[in-house]
Order: C-alpha cells, then sequence, then structure tokens
C-alpha cells in the first residue's frame, strides 16, 4: 500500500515544519538564555532608555524662551500650561526661527524654612477627642530635591525671565545673578520697582489684574531677569534679547 505521501522523494512544505520543545534550535536558545540572560536584560533596558530619549528629543519643541516659576506654592502642569500660552502671546518675536512662538514654563514648589513652617501648622483636622492637631502638606525632603531642581535648571542658562518668592530673589541677588532694571528702562522704571530696583512685585502689574491664569501665583512674587549667562540660550544675544523683550512686555503690560 502506498502512501498519500512519498517520503523519499517528496520535501515537505514550510507549513508542514513543526519546531518541538526537544528540537536543537530549542535546546540551543535555552542554554544562550541559561549563560547570556543578563546580558539581554541589561543590554534591552539601555536600548528602551536610548530609544525613548531619542524619540523625546526629536519630538520636543525648540521654546523661543523660557520662564521659571519658583514660589511656596504648586503650580500644576494644567496652570503652566495656561501661563505658557498667555505669556506666549507676548514674545516680541521667533527667536529660533522655526515659524511660530513657543514659551516653556517650568514650576518649582520652593519654600524657605519659614515658608515650610508656616504651611506645615496651617492646615488642621479635628481629632477623635475634639481636640486638634497639624497635618503636614509640604515634606522637607521634598522642598529640598525641589530646590535642587531649580538651581541646577538655572545654572544651565536655559532662562532668563523668571517669577520668584522674596527668598530666592534675595538669593539670586547675593550672587549678583539678576539684571538691573536701569539697564533696560533707564531712569524711568516701571511701576511696582522694588527698593533695590532689580525687579518688580507681581501684584503691583496690570497683567496680575488682567491675565486669571497668573493668579494661581503669590502676588507678593518678585518678577526679575537674570544677567546673560555664559551658556544656554541666555548665552546667545538674539535669545536674551527674546527673553528680554518679554520681560518689558510683561512688566509694561496694557502701558
Amino acid at each position: 500500500m502506498n502512501d498519500n505521501r512519498d517520503f523519499d522523494e517528496s520535501k515537505l512544505d514550510g507549513a508542514e515544519i513543526r519546531l518541538a520543545p526537544n528540537s536543537p534550535f530549542f535546546a540551543k536558545l535555552d542554554n544562550f538564555w541559561y549563560y547570556h540572560k543578563w546580558k539581554v536584560i541589561i543590554i534591552a533596558f539601555f536600548a528602551i532608555v536610548i530609544i525613548v530619549g531619542v524619540v523625546q528629543m526629536v519630538g520636543k519643541t525648540d521654546a523661543d524662551a523660557s520662564v521659571v516659576i519658583a514660589v511656596p506654592e504648586t503650580v500644576t502642569p494644567l496652570q503652566s500650561r495656561d501661563i505658557s500660552t498667555a505669556l506666549g502671546q507676548l514674545l516680541p518675536n521667533d527667536a529660533n526661527g522655526d515659524g511660530k512662538k513657543d514659551l516653556d514654563v517650568l514650576a518649582y514648589p520652593i519654600y524657605s524654612e519659614e515658608e515650610l513652617d508656616k504651611a506645615n501648622h496651617t492646615e488642621t483636622e479635628t481629632e477623635a477627642d475634639g481636640g486638634w492637631h497639624y497635618v503636614p502638606v509640604v515634606d522637607q525632603s521634598y522642598n529640598v530635591d525641589r530646590h535642587k531642581e531649580y538651581t541646577a535648571y538655572l545654572q544651565g542658562g536655559e532662562a532668563a525671565v523668571l517669577f520668584v518668592s522674596e527668598y530666592l530673589f534675595e538669593s539670586l541677588r547675593t550672587h549678583d545673578r539678576v539684571l538691573p532694571l536701569s539697564e533696560i528702562f533707564g531712569e524711568s522704571l516701571p511701576t511696582g520697582v522694588v527698593a533695590d530696583g532689580y525687579g518688580v512685585r507681581l501684584g503691583d502689574l496690570a497683567i496680575y489684574s488682567y491675565i486669571d491664569a497668573l493668579k494661581v501665583i503669590p502676588e507678593d512674587t518678585i518678577v526679575c531677569i537674570l544677567r546673560p549667562y555664559v551658556f544656554g540660550k541666555n548665552a546667545n544675544e538674539d535669545r536674551y534679547e527674546c527673553a528680554k523683550g518679554l520681560f518689558k512686555n510683561i512688566v509694561t503690560f496694557s502701558e
């Protein structure tokens, strides 16, 4: 009796090939994984990190200017976006030449020791026995980490226009990082300028009344501009002039 297939003369189709668990291929694969699995895992991890980083870099918009908000208050990403949209309209020009005006807004909730103590001794809740106790709302280690991030970003020279608390403003002044307003406005200083002539109180500016998005920032915040830096966007003359124009438009809004 002849079988339906002639095993001596016919070749198996590709669809008829099956890899059995005990096949040489699986044996080699299992052996390779046993001896090299950690190498594969580590290489795959770094490959994923590199791919993600490249995708983010390619997709990231090169903003014309950046604004830093560092105050004892949490400004959410959504609120930062609204502030970016509002202030972006005040950019004087397309500094990077890509045909549009883009503004980055970076927010850092940073508290001085006094502000931290006040924040953590304001919120309370009732205990079962009818007494009161304080509910910490700002973790000290979190505050320290945000301060480090803020400092590192400024050292990169990417931002010139700042909305900062009096505490952080004094630190910048101590290290001679802030540009005196006389170098921008001459003798005709804007409304709300602080006593030393290096910044303007946000609550005294007309823009604070007109733009609701800014209301999430405390009114005693100081608006200032840093001196040109040795690298980063602040080292580029065109980018720095764009930031200076933005600062002027903020403090002279509606004038």
